[in-house]
């Protein structure tokens, strides 16, 4: 039997109601310092966002959801494809991924903790858009050089200069400026006001080789705890096969049912067309090139150019569409072969 602390509600539930909560630096250092527990642990959580953060009756806070979590092997960790896009870092929106999952290292939860600071002190998102395709499209600009980062000017000045350093537009330039959460969590605390927390004992080497935890690893980040609780297992589940770019997979939409995603977009009626770029186009080229074998698209690089204009009318006139070169639902619906999968 595993017994739980009961939550009230989840950070985004507050926010729902007060996008820039009073309490918001508190939480933040409280958020930060299970981050670093479990980063301390040798785990990387991968999903961290306002929907995961449990908050319990006497204010403090739990991380929760570990569907995502991997534990590293080295600096990597080994985690699923998919990921909440607005909490996730620029290099791991078309990551490359083998048989094992996605390569992500905890730099990936500093960029999530850079968004969710800024989210809690401001109410908006760091990246321009009014949508999650039109912010992950500006991440990737960004990331490239092409777009600023434009924090709010409503974010505190004590703040502003660590949501940047979170920010940083790669890998790289991020563990340079944050080389652990250790050291994020005194800026944090420093910022929020908050009192230092207990330095984290130095950890054993483990003895074991394969075991990994279990879904309920939720114990895992209780902020001041001194002990956790977890299972041990051989082997983990055997999961299905993350959609790539070569080899796109089946999923299941709310609204339109089956298709084929080489990246998760989940994109049915977002109009692209010639001289447009991002995430959406990337898979566009990538449904044109590997699962309808539309080869005259080209590059898979995420920019409309003439070269994928023409690759989309060659498979409109295919699928006796329209041929006017422009990816509105219809076509995107042809692409991924809603009625046949």
């Amino acid at each position: 039997m595993l017994v739980l602390e009961r939550a009230e509600g989840s950070l985004d539930a507050v926010l729902e109601h007060e996008p820039k909560p009073e309490s918001g630096p508190a939480l933040l250092a409280q958020i930060c310092e299970g981050l670093h527990q479990l980063h301390h642990a040798g785990w990387v959580h991968g999903d961290l966002k306002p929907a995961n953060v449990l908050l319990l009756k006497d204010g403090s806070v739990r991380l929760a959801d570990f569907n995502m979590a991997a534990e590293l092997e080295g600096t990597h960790a080994y985690a699923p494809a998919f990921a909440t896009p607005d909490y996730t870092p620029p290099e791991l929106l078309w990551p490359e991924i083998d048989e094992r999952g996605t390569r992500i290292r905890p730099s990936a939860d500093v960029w999530a903790f850079g968004v969710l600071a800024h989210v809690v002190l401001t109410g908006s998102f760091p990246l321009p858009g009014g949508s999650t395709e039109a912010r992950t499209d500006a991440a990737t600009r960004y990331a490239r050089g092409t777009e600023e980062l434009r924090l709010s000017p409503e974010l505190p000045d004590a703040w502003r200069e660590i949501v940047r350093d979170c920010l940083a537009p790669t890998h790289v330039a991020r563990a340079a400026r944050v080389p652990d959460t250790g050291a994020l969590l005194r800026r944090v605390e420093e910022a929020a006001g908050t009192s230092p927390s207990a330095r984290l004992p130095r950890l054993r080497p483990r003895r074991w080789r394969r075991p990994v935890l279990v879904a309920a690893m939720v114990a895992t980040a209780l902020l001041g705890a001194t002990a956790v609780t977890y299972a041990l297992r051989d082997e983990p589940p055997a999961a299905a096969a993350p959609p790539t770019c070569e080899k796109p997979a089946v999923y299941e939409d709310e609204k339109h049912g089956r298709g084929y995603t080489a990246g998760w977009n989940s994109t049915w009626d977002f109009t692209i067309k010639r001289g447009d770029g991002g995430s959406q186009v990337r898979e566009a080229q990538c449904l044109l090139k590997h699962l309808h074998g539309v080869t005259e698209v080209g590059e898979v690089d995420g920019d409309f150019g003439p070269m994928t204009h023409g690759a989309v009318v060659t498979f409109q006139k295919r699928a006796g569409l329209e041929a006017d070169g422009v990816v509105d639902a219809r076509t995107w619906s042809a692409l991924r072969k809603a009625d046949e999968v």
